[in-house]
């Protein structure tokens, strides 16, 4: 849906504005000096914007019918983990992401990866007739 597209378009436009360290009038004038706009690179975001929108319905999708979810023994197992990275507590962990709303985003993500190993498991590997790396890409031109 155009809303979707229209969001997913928005979050890219302020993480790129977050990334650059500019304010985005600065961000704005830049653009324009090389003849650009905000405009012209959401149109060049649009498809990458449209296939993220389509990976994330179809692990939502596979998510539910599969009823595949982080439960809360993950997210613990994955703040630890975390913790661990950053030679710090769980509790500070947790803190931090829940300073930053980002608790739900970690559920989220653990969900996903929770799909993706079940796709995994479940894929058949069938050997195909062996050849060369530019073969290949020559043949999907």
């Amino acid at each position: 849906p155009k809303a979707m597209i229209d969001a997913e378009l928005e979050l890219s436009w302020d993480n790129f504005v977050a990334q650059s360290r500019l304010e985005e009038r600065r961000v704005l004038e830049l653009l324009e000096s090389q003849g650009r706009s905000r405009e012209s690179l959401f149109d060049e975001w649009k498809p990458s914007s449209m296939k993220s929108i389509k990976q994330r319905l179809i692990v939502n999708e596979i998510a539910e019918k599969e009823k595949v979810e982080a439960t809360n023994a993950d997210l613990e197992k994955e703040l630890a983990r975390q913790a661990e990275l950053r030679s710090s507590t769980v509790d500070e962990v947790r803190e931090l992401f829940e300073k930053n709303n980002s608790m739900e985003y970690l559920r989220r993500d653990l969900t996903d990866r929770k799909v993706y190993d079940l796709l995994l498991d479940s894929a058949t590997v069938n050997n195909g007739q062996k050849m060369s790396y530019v073969d290949l890409v020559g043949k999907n031109q």
